[in-house]
């Protein structure tokens, strides 16, 4: 899921369709907003809870396996974890 959500954003901001990805961020962060989180972390901690061939849907685990998976296409996406940055601020807000 979290491939879904987050490579469509991901998709949608390298096009250049800002508004688009702003509002799939939106419901991304909605629906699993620890992945974006993960996204804008500066360093990468395996969480301690985390068990091989499995993830919590919606924990720290699934998240940091995202990162592990996709976070090198969104560091060489120019601006791109900037963006979630700025939505995710404004989500908390």
């Amino acid at each position: 899921m979290e491939d879904l959500l987050y490579g469509k954003v991901l998709a949608l901001y390298q096009l250049q369709h800002t508004e688009e990805a702003a509002n799939a961020l939106q419901e991304a962060i909605e629906f699993l907003p620890l992945v974006a989180k993960e996204l804008t972390k500066k360093q990468h901690r395996r969480p301690r809870n985390m068990m091989a061939g499995y993830v919590t849907h919606g924990g720290a685990d699934q998240a940091y396996s995202y990162w592990q998976e996709q976070g090198q296409h969104w560091k060489n996406t120019a601006g791109a974890i900037d963006f979630v940055k700025e939505h995710l601020r404004g989500s908390e807000s």
